[in-house]
């Protein structure tokens, strides 16, 4: 039986709410040893009787990449490797050569993604695209089995390696960690909030523009923008810049950087509407927002982009509109709709607390994760 589980992750951070905060704790308190080691930080600790020996792969090859994670592997002897891309698999097949182990692919990614194809131009382009797809597709060779994040990132996985196991695992929070505030009606202030990257691609020009449009008709009251995230480039930081020259008086913007996990879920629901107006390109409409659930899971209702994964995920969205982004008008008349009608604005945060704590939350799949751990250990051969 297994005992002993790493986490490989060369995409995320140790203390990625995913990994350390829902499955690595899960395991945990199931009685399995569990480490981790990311390549995106320099961190070493026990927390929460979690092992982290994670280190900065910046200046390294991808040649040196794999001899280090080499190594901490022969140093860990894990049993299970849950890895999150396709260089993480493959570092897990290398130590697999010499050990019994079994690779778990956790996709919660796009591989190729528009994060992978940015800042390359020309033919290399194209041979940059073909050569993600193939190590994706190798990868999901060479592993044991599959974690799919989400139903469309599932593709061509579970229909070209129809024989392994697989687990759709969605992104649900544990309530524990979310901080609720009182459902009050709206006063003269009217809070709304958006977390993530701020850069066009995830809306955030739209997102002022469709506030700006609404302040500009409630010149009796005051909008204030609580924007959580970081600007991907000193572009993206410019652009905003100059979508906040000449904002109407009574709007304001607030930045707060990137915050810990449990700090944001301790402030994000004090809000009053959480927006979202992300580009509707075929990434984006593909991709299901983790945010989505952490919204919800805090009462508050929301405004998001017409995206096709929300309504194959949530096919009876009833906690907001879904818009399309660029239609700023709409938008702003849909804000100004809850800060009239008090029964709607109750009743959409009152269906967004209760589809939470009845389907989207964690403890709701968190015995399917676990059962399909402890299944490796007797379906599938090293």
């Amino acid at each position: 039986m297994i005992s002993k589980i790493l986490f490989l992750c060369t995409g995320h951070l140790s203390k990625d709410d995913r990994v350390f905060y829902h499955q690595a704790t899960a395991l945990v308190k199931s009685g399995f040893e569990i480490e981790i080691i990311s390549t995106k930080e320099f961190r070493e600790e026990i927390a929460d009787q979690i092992l982290i020996r994670s280190f900065d792969d910046k200046a390294m090859t991808i040649h040196e990449k794999l001899q280090t994670i080499l190594k901490r592997l022969n140093i860990s002897h894990p049993q299970l490797i849950i890895a999150d891309m396709p260089i993480a698999v493959i570092a897990a097949h290398l130590y697999k050569k010499k050990n019994p182990v079994k690779i778990i692919y956790d996709i919660t990614e796009w591989i190729p993604s528009k994060k992978n194809m940015a800042f390359i131009s020309g033919f290399r382009k194209y041979t940059k695209f073909i050569s993600l797809i193939f190590i994706n597709l190798y990868a999901g060779l060479i592993c044991s089995g599959f974690i799919f994040g989400e139903y469309f990132k599932s593709f061509p996985f579970r229909i070209l390696y129809f024989w392994k196991p697989s687990l759709l695992l969605p992104y649900y929070p544990n309530l524990k960690y979310i901080k609720n505030y009182p459902i009050d009606k709206f006063k003269t202030d009217i809070h709304l909030t958006f977390s993530g990257l701020l850069n066009k691609d995830k809306g955030i020009d739209a997102v002022i523009k469709a506030i700006s449009i609404a302040a500009g008709i409630r010149i009796g009251q005051k909008f204030k923008l609580r924007l959580i995230g970081e600007f991907p480039t000193s572009n993206d930081q410019y652009f905003f810049e100059t979508l906040t020259i000449g904002l109407p008086q009574n709007f304001q913007i607030e930045h707060i950087h990137f915050l810990d996990f449990r700090d944001y879920c301790s402030i994000i629901g004090n809000t009053h509407i959480f927006l979202d107006l992300r580009i509707k390109d075929l990434e984006n409409r593909l991709c299901l927002p983790i945010k989505l659930f952490y919204y919800a899971a805090c009462g508050r209702p929301l405004i998001y982009t017409d995206l096709t994964s929300i309504h194959k995920s949530i096919p009876d969205f009833n906690f907001g509109f879904l818009v399309q982004p660029n239609d700023y008008e709409k938008i702003a008349q849909q804000i100004m709709n809850y800060i009239d009608d008090e029964f709607l604005y109750k009743t959409q945060c009152n269906n967004a607390l209760n589809i939470s704590r009845k389907i989207f939350n964690w403890n709701n799949i968190e015995s399917k994760f676990l059962s399909f751990i402890q299944s490796m250990s007797s379906t599938i051969k090293p």
